[in-house]
């Protein structure tokens, strides 16, 4: 079985493969902060989940990279912004949080993913 690339990105199974991983990436993240919540600030939680987006995007292509950076600020506002457990924002200064976090989180992972690096992918020794 071979794997094929469409203009999109991974074909079939091997796109599957990449969402579960950025997934159990995401997961990892959120399970970190969320036991570290009481004693560390929101704002540091946050390196967390690019943490996570740094590592996918170093061995994920660039539209599963993408998607987890889109996820991972929801996945912060959900857990780690109070109210907890709700996507309603009481201090509106973690929207510019939030917002930071989307671009960096997005720029990291369209510059690092591995199909964004063509010469990387060409050269062989």
């Amino acid at each position: 079985m071979t794997k094929e690339k469409t203009a999109s990105g991974l074909a079939g199974a091997g796109a599957a493969r990449e969402a579960i991983a950025g997934l159990l990436a995401l997961a990892g993240s959120t399970a970190v902060a969320v036991t570290l919540r009481g004693h560390v600030a929101a704002t540091n939680l946050a390196m967390l989940y690019l943490l996570g987006v740094v590592i996918a995007a170093f061995r994920k292509s660039w539209q599963t990279s993408a998607g987890l950076s889109l996820a991972s600020v929801a996945t912060f506002d959900f857990f780690c912004v109070p109210p907890y457990y709700t996507f309603r924002v009481d201090d509106y200064q973690y929207v510019i949080t939030f917002a930071a976090m989307l671009v960096s989180a997005l720029a990291i992972s369209t510059q690092t993913a591995p199909d964004s690096r063509p010469c990387v992918r060409s050269w062989r020794p």
